[in-house]
């Protein structure tokens, strides 16, 4: 009111300093004029001042009325209003409100002066001043809280209007739990298991199956349709897949439980698309989760909402196929392409591993067998298959390791990319390379990420094999002819399933020995293989200090180097091993410093899957080997995030 007040004032002032000043010229020109001018400047004077104090007696008199009338006074302006109303001051007190508002008060309680928080405990004032409108709840009511007014400058009161649409938000709320969620389930080792059992066992097998998805799904308000004689429907509501969420997916347990002891155990993959317009498009995103489930070795459950995944389950060992014909399949079609390209290129992932470089010569093999030119494209200096690279080059064999440079320089439109032990484009040896190509082939047995090479020509991947090595062995043998491999590229593919499967021990399968004899029978010698292993004194030295520093959590070995050394990444991988060693360790962890921030090297014998915990940290990998990268975080930050993460697996929240 004050600032509205000044501008009268000055203008008055103004005006009789003008009428001064003519006053005072009159009397220079005439002074019976000048005090007749004196005369009326004395009137004009008397009258403004008495003019001005009334308005402003005027003014001041209205404000207490509006004050008396927002502390409750006599006045029905407000009080009348058809909405609950509140006024608060900056001290979140209440100063005042209506009968509407005090009539949804338990006990019809006076709240006159106390914080607004300790009435209304659901109403965050801080968003309410930012969006102008908050939701909160009153007893069984639900509301809608506005902003009706309040002071530019930050003085005053607040004045706060309720209305209550609890019947729209609940008819909302009932929309959401109702719509319509699509689930297609699979049995991941069908074939395994008729093939195990009796004929007379396989109705009773499959009877099982399917009284555990009929219990399952009974508890819905959906149904259940068998699509196949594997496969599976199931439609229901959206309240039901939270419970499912609840309780982790119970279904995946239920079934492996359905078969009498010391048989083999039926393991599902569930693919559901939450959030779809339609059943149809629900049906189409429900594949997507249950191929993202399979990919990453089954046994669990795939949630799709939009773009984001979410996974349960998933602690087992992915389940081995048998059959080969994916594999011949693919070997022709890689085969095609090969022969259709003008070049090939073949890359892995940065850091490359005996796994990833010896994948990598064998595509190498298959590429020149047919006749094209082709190239490994690898940092020579930043890798950690330093001991193959040396035995290629002393074999005259260098020249087919080049930069990441070269390889840019020699492609064409017809190049054929071969990209080997990985489908994650984010850790690429040279991402530009990949988006270069036109044509690319991935070959990679990690289990599938969000996030993965998808336009792919040809995306061979296999979750259950050990190694990229062993897939790439099996291909040469499919490719069509009797491809010859050398004596140095069969111990290179063999090393890679050494590393893999530490030395033929870890995550092997029927075909993993099937692809180690091939190899062997094209000359590869285990103890040349042996050999590109070794390492040296103070290398195994610092391993050997590095177990010294590992700490026991949770049957967890977790050990920190928080100093950069030039052989930690050698180190780490091998001391993560090595901790697996010690009485009661079901993983193991190696935490070292890298660039800016921190990396994880994980390992563990199978109980406990080490590729969930690591994509909690953004990484992922297998259940028994895998990692991840931290930027700007330093190793000891890491070990506590490792930790936090560490629990919530143990207590079943991941």
């Amino acid at each position: 009111m004050k600032k509205r007040f000044w501008p009268i004032k000055t203008v008055v002032t103004v005006s009789l300093i003008a009428m001064a000043i003519m006053v005072a010229m009159l009397w220079l020109l005439n002074i019976i004029a000048g005090a007749v001018g004196t005369a009326l400047l004395i009137g004009v004077l008397i009258f403004t001042v008495v003019r001005l104090r009334r308005l402003r007696k005027n003014m001041l008199r209205i404000m207490e009325d509006l004050s008396l009338l927002l502390r409750g006074g006599d006045h029905h302006t407000l009080a009348g209003f058809p909405l609950p109303l509140i006024c608060i001051n900056q001290s979140e007190e209440i100063l005042w409100y209506n009968e509407l508002f005090r009539s949804l008060l338990p006990d019809r309680e006076d709240p006159y002066g106390r914080p607004c928080g300790e009435i209304l405990p659901q109403l965050e004032l801080q968003e309410l001043s930012d969006r102008k409108q908050a939701e909160l709840s009153i007893g069984d009511r639900l509301f809608t809280a506005f902003l009706f007014s309040s002071p530019e400058d930050g003085s005053g009161n607040y004045l706060i209007s309720l209305v209550d649409n609890t019947e729209f938000k609940q008819i909302a709320a009932e929309y959401r739990m109702s719509r319509p969620v699509v689930a297609l389930i699979a049995i991941d080792n069908y074939e395994d298991l008729i093939q195990s059992i009796k004929e007379s066992e396989k109705g009773q097998l499959i009877s099982g199956v399917q009284d555990c998805l009929e219990r399952y799904f009974a508890a819905t308000r959906g149904t259940l349709l068998p699509l196949e004689r594997d496969r599976y429907l199931a439609v229901f509501e959206e309240r039901d897949l939270q419970r499912m969420i609840e309780d982790r997916f119970s279904l995946l347990e239920m079934v492996k439980q359905s078969v009498p002891e010391g048989k083999m155990p039926p393991t599902l993959s569930i693919g559901i698309g939450q959030g779809a317009g339609s059943v149809r498009e629900g049906e189409a995103t429900a594949m997507q989760a249950l191929e993202m489930a399979l990919g990453r070795g089954g046994d669990q459950a795939a949630v799709k909402s939009g773009q984001e995944f979410r996974f349960f389950g998933g602690i087992s060992m992915g389940v081995e196929k048998r059959t080969k014909v994916k594999t011949r399949i693919v070997a022709s079609a890689l085969r095609e392409l090969i022969e259709t390209s003008d070049s090939v290129v073949i890359m892995g992932h940065r850091l490359a591993d005996l796994d990833c470089v010896g994948a990598a010569c064998g595509m190498l093999r298959a590429a020149r067998h047919f006749g094209k030119p082709a190239v490994i494209a690898i940092d020579k200096t930043a890798n950690l298959s330093q001991p193959l690279l040396s035995l290629f080059s002393a074999n005259g064999c260098g020249d087919s390791f080049v930069d990441i440079s070269i390889a840019k320089e020699a492609l064409s439109r017809k190049t054929l990319l071969i990209i080997v032990d990985t489908h994650n484009p984010a850790i690429l040896e040279s991402r530009e390379l990949y988006e270069a190509c036109q044509r690319v082939v991935v070959i990679d047995h990690h289990r599938k990420i969000v996030g993965h090479i998808e336009n792919a020509t040809l995306f061979f991947h296999e979750p259950f094999a050990s190694s990229a090595c062993e897939m790439v062995a099996e291909l040469l043998q499919y490719m069509g002819e009797n491809i010859p491999v050398s004596k140095l590229e069969s111990e290179a593919l063999l090393a890679g399933i050494m590393l893999d499967t530490k030395n033929l021990t870890l995550r092997t399968g029927v075909r993993t020995f099937e692809a180690a004899a091939f190899l062997r029978r094209c000359g590869a010698d285990p103890v040349a293989v042996k050999r590109l292993f070794s390492a040296p004194m103070e290398v195994y030295r610092k391993k050997t200090e590095l177990v010294a520093l590992a700490e026991i959590y949770r049957g967890c070995a977790i050990a920190v180097n928080e100093y950069f050394d030039e052989d930690i990444r050698l180190v780490a991988p091998q001391t993560a091993d090595e901790l697996l060693g010690i009485t009661d360790v079901t993983a193991s962890f190696v935490i070292y410093p890298q660039g800016t921030g921190s990396a994880f090297s994980a390992r563990s014998m199978g109980d406990m899957n080490v590729q969930v915990i690591m994509e909690q940290l953004g990484g992922g990998g297998h259940l028994t080997m895998a990692g991840a990268q931290l930027k700007d975080i330093p190793p000891q930050e890491a070990k506590q995030m490792l930790i936090a993460v560490i629990d919530k697996y143990c207590e079943n929240e991941l």
